[in-house]
């Protein structure tokens, strides 16, 4: 983890700190990676019981809405389950997302570009595709 500045010291000039905040950033932008991946995965999962929950609600198994069931069994909002579901759609068959350095609501912000720019460049998309 990245040192608290109270637990570090005393410094005077930024050569003192700089190893801090190169170190810091370098553990940010893992665990924004780490987060996106996980959001990703998340986001499957709910695309997944999505489907299920479709199916189940034309049996007849369900009366209740997607939202309703959503909120009540699982505990999350179904905006951000709908967020999660969409950069989920978009990202998961491109592997090279997932060590991307950013936070999930930067992804979700610049999704309308990201989904332009797979959809009208394909060496864009060929990289993204490719896994690490």
């Amino acid at each position: 983890t990245c040192p608290k500045v109270s637990d570090a010291g005393l410094f005077t000039n930024l050569q003192g700190i700089l190893e801090h905040l190169k170190s810091g950033y370098d553990l940010l932008k893992k665990q924004n990676s780490l987060c996106l991946a996980a959001s990703l995965d998340y986001g499957e999962w709910l695309n997944m019981a999505f489907e299920l929950y479709g199916l189940e609600k034309l049996a007849g198994k369900i009366t209740v809405t997607w939202k309703e069931w959503l909120e009540a069994t699982v505990g999350i909002q179904d905006s951000y389950a709908r967020k999660l579901r969409e950069v989920a759609k978009l990202l998961c068959k491109y592997p090279r997302f997932r060590s991307l350095g950013l936070s999930f609501s930067e992804i979700y912000q610049r999704r309308k570009q990201i989904q332009v720019m797979l959809a009208t460049d394909s060496s864009v998309a060929k990289y993204w595709h490719q896994a690490n």
